[in-house]
């Protein structure tokens, strides 16, 4: 397997830098900068499962979780969720029905 890590890898190969330099004026800073930015895509990404938080899948906006975080008032309310897509066959409590809209 060719297992390339951040550390290891060049992201600008010396023609680009050659290029950038000559015809962009670009400074070193800057190369420093862009191949610490080019470098994130090789970045081993760490695998956190926390059961204790839904999962988000865009920033303060959309989750993904379970029943029993659909069920919890102060959970809800701590994300400012206000809309909720229940998938599964077990229906929510009255008082979660009543406060937000659930589909």
């Amino acid at each position: 397997m060719n297992d390339i890590s951040a550390e290891t890898h060049d992201s600008i190969d010396a023609a680009r830098i050659a290029y950038l330099k000559d015809q962009m004026d670009v400074e070193d800073e800057e190369l420093i900068y862009l191949n610490r930015i080019l470098k994130l895509q090789y970045k081993r990404r760490e695998l956190i499962l926390n059961r204790n938080t839904p999962s988000v899948i865009i920033d303060d906006f959309l989750y993904q979780s379970d029943i029993n975080d659909a069920r919890n008032m102060n959970l809800l309310n701590k994300l400012g969720i206000q809309h909720i897509i229940n998938t599964c066959n077990i229906s929510l409590p009255k008082l979660i029905t009543e406060k937000f809209s659930v589909l």
